[in-house]
């Protein structure tokens, strides 16, 4: 449950509901047994009256099929609430700690340091490739600089060796010097893209001990 102090005027200390959150015996086992590769994601339907959104931590069984290990209904996406999720498996799931979580996968919403503030103070941080190709790119570069660099960025995501990481970053480039009049904010965009590939670029992210999610997507409920 998560609430916050609302003072009333002439009464009583009152608590404003902000959210619920709810985990079964099978969600508890699934996390302490697979939570080591974490998926965090919102789902922003309207699938309640009050329009907030269902959140879930997703993960991976032996078996690669999703699993859950709690689920709810927070007031919004922001950092309180995944907050309050983070804390509710740590008070719950008492046979894995979040320092045991080696990989958190999610949306443009977390990053690393993100990721650590929450107490995942051992993961890495998987961007999440659904949201990624779907949305975040267009999001980063606009729709014009994202259907220019398109095959590049997903290249870039894909690579399978640093070599081809490299080879298409510079072809990448070329391309936008090779624009005229030239666009700074795509070729600033393409350089900050290039120096996260740790959260997305497949030869990277086989390097994680830990993941076992296939090319570090995530199931998304978005």
């Amino acid at each position: 449950l998560a609430s916050e102090d609302v003072p009333v005027p002439g009464q009583t200390e009152r608590k404003k509901l902000l959210g619920v959150l709810w985990q079964t015996a099978t969600m508890r086992r699934n996390f302490e047994l697979f939570g080591g590769y974490l998926c965090l994601d919102m789902m922003m339907r309207g699938l309640n009256t009050l329009a907030w959104p269902y959140v879930a931590a997703t993960m991976f069984d032996d078996a690669t099929k999703l699993v859950l290990g709690c689920e709810g209904i927070l007031c919004g996406e922001r950092f309180d609430m995944y907050q309050c999720l983070a804390r509710f498996l740590q008070d719950f799931s008492p046979g894995r700690p979040l320092s045991a979580v080696e990989v958190v996968s999610g949306d443009g919403f977390f990053d690393q340091k993100m990721v650590h503030d929450l107490g995942f103070v051992n993961a890495a941080f998987i961007t999440d490739q659904h949201h990624l190709i779907e949305s975040g790119l267009a999001k980063k570069f606009g729709k014009g600089g994202s259907d220019k660099l398109m095959g590049h960025l997903l290249a870039l995501i894909r690579a399978p060796t640093e070599h081809d990481f490299n080879t298409t970053l510079q072809l990448a480039q070329c391309l936008l010097e090779s624009l005229t009049p030239r666009n700074g904010q795509w070729e600033a965009e393409l350089r900050d893209f290039a120096e996260l590939k740790n959260t997305y670029s497949q030869y990277c992210l086989d390097k994680i001990p830990g993941n076992r999610g296939r090319h570090g997507n995530q199931i998304s409920e978005s």
